[in-house]
C-alpha cells in the first residue's frame, strides 16, 4: 500500500470526490453531518454542496453531495490515514442511516 503524503488541496479534492450520499428522503442533512462529525476527531468541516431528488434515483431517496475537510495540525496526513477515515465514514453511514456512498 502506498504511503504517499498529500497536500491539503489534494486531501480536500480526494475527500470531495468520494462524498455523494444516497439516503432515505426523511433523513435530514444535520443527521448525516452529526454522524460524519463523530467518525473522526480530524473532521473539521462538513459542507452541503448539493441535494438531488430526481429520476436518477428512487423517488423515496435523495442524494446529498458533501464536502469533508480534515485537519491535522501536527503533521501531513498520508493516504492510509485518509482512507481509514473515509472507510469509517462509509461504514457509519451504511450502518446507522442505511445510506449508500457513491464514488
Amino acid at each position: 500500500m502506498n504511503n504517499t503524503k498529500l497536500s491539503n488541496d489534494e486531501l480536500i479534492r480526494k475527500l470531495n470526490s468520494l462524498r455523494d450520499t444516497i439516503l432515505n428522503d426523511d433523513i435530514k442533512f444535520v443527521e448525516l453531518q452529526e454522524l460524519i462529525s463523530n467518525s473522526s476527531k480530524l473532521i473539521k468541516k462538513i459542507d452541503l454542496v448539493d441535494v438531488y431528488k430526481g429520476s436518477q434515483i428512487d423517488n423515496t431517496k435523495k442524494s446529498y453531495s458533501i464536502s469533508v475537510t480534515l485537519e491535522e495540525k501536527k503533521k501531513t496526513l498520508d493516504e492510509i490515514e485518509i482512507n481509514r477515515i473515509s472507510e469509517k465514514i462509509i461504514k457509519n453511514v451504511n450502518k446507522e442511516l442505511n445510506g449508500e456512498i457513491r464514488s
